[in-house]
């Protein structure tokens, strides 16, 4: 196969591209999301859902009181875990709406 020098990789153009238009985090969050039962628990996955990721912040949502109260009392282990999984220190806190 021929190599062209002056080639550009799809990846450093799509990294590029995300950088430029301030996509980071939406990217980050689809990762989260994707990877939510991997993250936390399979019960904690189905009943809470992951909204959105802005200036550090992961916001999760559910409908379900008991599960507010779960998600109040294990902030600091949730943000670990989403931060030791990304393998990046990106998630500073949680709110759940």
């Amino acid at each position: 196969m021929l190599e062209n020098k002056n080639a550009i990789r799809i990846s450093n153009l799509v990294e590029e591209f995300v950088k430029t238009n301030n996509l980071t985090e939406k990217v980050i969050c689809e990762k989260i999301r994707i990877n939510w039962s991997k993250i936390t628990s399979l019960s904690l996955s189905k009943n809470v859902k992951v909204v959105e990721l802005n200036n550090g912040i992961l916001k999760l949502s559910t409908d379900v009181a008991s599960w507010r109260l779960e998600i109040s009392l294990h902030k600091i282990e949730i943000v670990s875990l989403v931060n030791n999984f990304l393998e990046l220190e990106v998630v500073k806190s949680v709110e759940i709406h």
